[in-house]
C-alpha cells in the first residue's frame, strides 16, 4: 500500500483546517459552519497536493521533473477548482475578519504555519518510511491522478459547498 493511502497528520488536517475555519467565527450560524468545514477541506486537499509535491521534491530530488510536470499538469487541468476555492478561503477568512485588515492578515498567518507544520509533519512522515516514502514520492504522478486529487477526494465536499456558499 503507498504511503499516500494511510492516515497522516498531513491527511488528518484537512478535517482540523475545515474545523479551525469554521469555529474561528463563535457567531456562525449552522449552514455556515458545514460550509466552512467543507470548503476548508477543499482547499487543503489542493495546498495539500501541492506540498507532497514539494516535500517528494525536497527528499528526492531525482523525482522533481516528475513531479512537476505532473502538477503542472493538474492545474492546467484544475485551474477552475483552484481559482475558485482560492478566492472562496480568501473570502471567508475576510469575512471572518470582517472590516479590520490585521484581523484577516493574522487569520492569513494562522492557517499558513498551520499549512508549514501540516508539510513539515508529512516530510518526517516519509523520511521516517524509507524506502516505502521514496516509492510513495515516486508514485506522486499516479497518485495525483487518483488518491491524491483533490477534486476525486473531496467531490462531495465540493458538491456540497457549492449548495451551501454564502450568497454575495
Amino acid at each position: 500500500m503507498s504511503i499516500l493511502l494511510k492516515a497522516t497528520p498531513v491527511l488528518a488536517f484537512a478535517a482540523a483546517l475545515g474545523a479551525s475555519l469554521a469555529h474561528a467565527a463563535p457567531a456562525a450560524r449552522a449552514g455556515d459552519t458545514e460550509y466552512a468545514q467543507n470548503m476548508g477541506r477543499v482547499y487543503q486537499g489542493i495546498r495539500e497536493a501541492q506540498a507532497e509535491r514539494d516535500v517528494c521534491n525536497a527528499l528526492y530530488p531525482a523525482t522533481a521533473s516528475a513531479n512537476n510536470k505532473a502538477w503542472s499538469q493538474w492545474q492546467s487541468n484544475n485551474k477552475a477548482l483552484v481559482d475558485e476555492y482560492t478566492r472562496r478561503y480568501d473570502a471567508y477568512l475576510h469575512q471572518l475578519a470582517g472590516p479590520k485588515k490585521e484581523k484577516y492578515r493574522q487569520y492569513k498567518v494562522i492557517q499558513d504555519g498551520k499549512y508549514a507544520e501540516a508539510a513539515t509533519a508529512r516530510k518526517a512522515a516519509l523520511q521516517r518510511a524509507g524506502e516505502q516514502g521514496k516509492a510513495s514520492c515516486v508514485n506522486y504522478p499516479t497518485a495525483l491522478n487518483s488518491t491524491l486529487d483533490p477534486a476525486r477526494r473531496f467531490s462531495r465536499e465540493i458538491a456540497a459547498s457549492r449548495r451551501s456558499a454564502p450568497k454575495a
